[in-house]
């Protein structure tokens, strides 16, 4: 519940915009910007506190459009790889010095909210000497945030707002969406999720297809083991890699091969960027802070997982009338498409809107598929042909295309 404040204080603090975090100017980037962006700190429950990094739509009167909250998985990667290698207003170069306007920045289409959580993530920071996070703690931590962020830029508190994220973002954003679904204060509109872990039985299980069907590390003999010891009563169609202590045996070989030869992306040149004494600087960073680095690894390992799958978050979501987006690379071999596609069958919702291709337009004029799409009511399903486990930096130029769609409610084609 939002805390009362008296009416003087409240009057005062709305009165006063962020201006003291404003980030002027920021290294490596030799651009103007016509808007502005914002760095500083939000108050989680206790004492926690969050990092964000808010920029302005590019839009002519950005105190109209949309907000929308993006957040990075892990669970303990920071929403640093989203703003500065997906999606935001400029792309960092290998070099870790020199920032390029990105012409597909989601900002084009709505004010962004980055943020650091949970507490330990980035530059978010507590006192309390460990992080130890449940989805449903996260949750109120990340609501409590955005009650302190209206405070801080109440010009935007009736806008309409939404939440997006990529990876374990997938129960991140859903989580949150059922709090945020019973906050009168917020015109909270829908979230979406890309690439995102969304059923853990689901994604352990697709993997194994995906490597299959794709002609890599699954030979036609241990195919036929895999279904001998995880398909039950020869259903071949899913398979679940708990039913047996064996298939737990290939669940866990088969992910040693994986992520020896999954390519992860080399964000040694984010971490010397985001470390730089002058960047810091221009972001608020309190000096007293440790280093940065792209993803925590004591976040990982102490975090305590609570659910199997987010269901019941999307039920909610969906039977509200919320708008829903799920997105996916269709050759990410981390969380596959097919994962995603069985989540959604789990729920049981109508199709509205058969298996349909979609595509952008050449630069001669010609249609090139871009991949495929479904709806089920406000439900609606992208695949994007040729990206991976980052859609939007795989693919920008389409994975804008799909975000502009859903937050402006367009037909999608």
């Amino acid at each position: 519940m939002r805390e009362l404040l008296p009416l003087c204080l409240l009057v005062a603090v709305s009165a006063a915009p962020a201006e003291d975090e404003v980030i002027l100017p920021l290294p490596g980037l030799s651009d103007q910007l016509p808007w502005k962006h914002y760095s500083g700190y939000l108050n989680g429950t206790g004492e926690r506190k969050l990092h964000y990094w808010f920029i302005q739509s590019a839009n002519p009167e950005p105190q109209y459009d949309p907000l929308v909250l993006w957040l990075n998985g892990g669970p303990g990667c920071s929403s640093m790889v989203g703003l500065l290698l997906e999606h935001g207003p400029f792309t960092l170069h290998n070099d870790g010095e020199t920032l390029e306007m990105n012409p597909f920045s989601w900002n084009k289409v709505a004010n962004m909210l980055y943020l650091e959580a949970p507490v330990g993530v980035g530059y978010s920071y507590t006192d309390q000497p460990i992080w130890i996070y449940t989805d449903s703690m996260v949750a109120m931590d990340n609501h409590k945030a955005l009650t302190h962020f209206f405070i801080k830029f109440p010009e935007l508190k009736g806008n309409e707002f939404f939440m997006a994220g990529e990876s374990y973002g997938g129960f991140f954003v859903p989580t949150l969406s059922s709090l945020v679904l019973n906050d009168s204060s917020i015109n909270f509109k829908g979230f979406a999720v890309g690439n995102g872990l969304l059923d853990w039985d689901w994604y352990d299980t697709s993997v194994l297809y995906f490597l299959y069907n794709h002609g890599a590390i699954i030979g036609e003999r241990e195919w036929a083991e895999f279904h001998k010891e995880c398909c039950m009563e020869g259903n071949y169609q899913r398979c679940n890699m708990n039913t047996s202590d064996a298939c737990d045996r290939k669940d866990v070989l088969y992910w040693r091969e994986l992520k020896a030869s999954y390519p992860c992306v080399d964000t040694a040149f984010l971490e010397r960027y985001m470390n730089n004494e002058r960047v810091r600087e221009a972001l608020h960073i309190p000096d007293r802070l440790e280093s940065w680095t792209t993803c925590r690894n004591l976040v990982y390992y102490l975090y305590q997982y609570q659910k199997r799958n987010v269901l019941e978050e999307f039920r909610l979501v969906v039977n509200s009338q919320k708008r829903v987006l799920v997105y996916n690379g269709d050759v990410d071999a981390l969380v596959t498409y097919q994962a995603n596609q069985w989540f959604i069958d789990d729920l049981g919702i109508m199709e509205t809107r058969p298996y349909t291709a979609w595509g952008l337009k050449d630069e001669m004029g010609n249609f090139q598929n871009a991949g495929f799409w479904r709806e089920y009511g406000n439900l609606r399903f992208v695949t994007i042909k040729g990206a991976g486990h980052k859609s939007p930096r795989d693919k920008p130029r389409e994975a804008l295309h799909v975000f502009n769609s859903f937050i402006k409610d367009i037909h999608f084609q």
